[in-house]
């Protein structure tokens, strides 16, 4: 009996000429990622590998990937570095495409990489074959974006950063930042601030690690 391979195996998509950008800090899981990639016919040449968080949106625009990869958003990640960069990317008019796997259970992380422009969100338990088919597979319903002005109210949040402190740094009124920062809970499904300021809490803690 032949052996099963992702090569092999009709239930994998390949990959052929898709840039793919990986963010994968750890090297071994690193290595069987850039495996299981290569056994459906990606290219060497179109696979990076980056492991710090703060260079994914500088290497992006040099690499211009198809498809960025985060195979491991967890609490060992600088979590609030990642959600920075991100925000960057959500600014370019032509995005490459995201897909994260969380790999710990942080409430509303989800619904906030979805705001962000991440088009797939899968978990740790997906086996391989969901993993690379999820990196051509066309989103789903489509998440509704924050705005330039909410990723900046965002980021402030996350920070730890009051609505004042906020207000006098970007030269807005306090009832203005309060109605962004409304629209920034709306949009991630949260229901009073202090979700939003434990997420923040946990998102800190991520990165002082």
């Amino acid at each position: 009996m032949a052996l099963i391979t992702p090569k092999n195996n009709p239930g994998y998509t390949q990959l052929g000429d898709h840039r793919i950008l990986v963010l994968e800090p750890n090297y071994i899981s690193w290595l069987g990622i850039y495996s299981l990639i290569k056994e459906v016919d990606g290219k060497e040449e179109n696979i990076c590998r980056l492991f710090k968080v703060k260079m994914l949106y500088d290497i992006s625009c040099s690499f211009l990937p198809d498809v960025i990869l985060l195979p491991s958003v967890d609490g060992n990640m600088n979590l609030l570095a990642l959600i920075q960069q991100l925000s960057s990317l959500a600014s370019h008019s032509s995005p490459p495409r995201i897909v994260a796997c969380l790999k710990d259970n942080i409430p509303y992380l989800d619904n906030l990489l979805y705001s962000l422009g991440v088009q797939t969100v899968v978990t740790s338990l997906c086996s391989p074959e969901e993993l690379i088919n999820s990196l051509t597979k066309e989103a789903g319903e489509q998440t509704v974006l924050f705005t330039p002005q909410e990723r900046n109210i965002l980021q402030e949040m996350l920070a730890g950063r009051s609505i004042d402190r906020t207000a006098k740094m970007m030269g807005k009124s306090i009832y203005a930042i309060s109605s962004q920062k409304q629209a920034v809970m709306q949009k991630l499904k949260m229901r009073n601030p202090i979700e939003l300021q434990l997420l923040g809490g946990r998102l800190i803690a991520s990165g002082i690690k």
